[in-house]
């Protein structure tokens, strides 16, 4: 497989304020984890955490407003627009994008009140050529 139709490892780190309860956090980062499932996306998963408190039980542990998820390089604007649209339906939601192409690691930021249309288009273009390894 050429690395043009790889999929692209994504890590969105969700911040939905500072009065949200972790309740309400998982809540929320289920819904949109349901939602994203009804895009073109390979998988997406709330991200594991690596390692369990010393004297608690073993059981896997899930770091509330983190999800993982791959999605073709090709239909990254599409998620991005998506993302974008989402953090506009609240306020005081952000919303960070992380993603490793071999040595280099990717990180776009989105905030309702910090980057413009023009802004989004160039930082996709940017993650889009990146994963496409150009």
């Amino acid at each position: 497989m050429s690395e043009v139709n790889a999929n692209a490892r994504l890590i969105l780190n969700l911040d939905f304020g500072e009065d949200v309860d972790p309740d309400e956090r998982a809540r929320q980062t289920r819904k949109l984890r349901d939602e994203l499932q009804g895009l073109i996306i390979e998988w997406v998963d709330p991200l594991r955490s690596g390692s369990v408190p010393h004297g608690a039980k073993a059981v896997e542990t899930v770091a509330l407003g983190v999800l993982a998820l791959a999605v073709l390089p090709v239909f990254v604007p599409k998620l991005i627009e998506f993302l974008q649209s989402w953090v506009n339906r609240a306020e005081y939601r952000r919303i960070k994008v992380k993603t490793q192409v071999g040595d280099c690691s990717i990180e776009l930021e989105y905030a309702q009140e910090e980057l413009s249309s023009k802004d989004i288009k160039r930082l996709v273009s940017t993650l889009t050529e990146a994963m496409a390894g150009r």
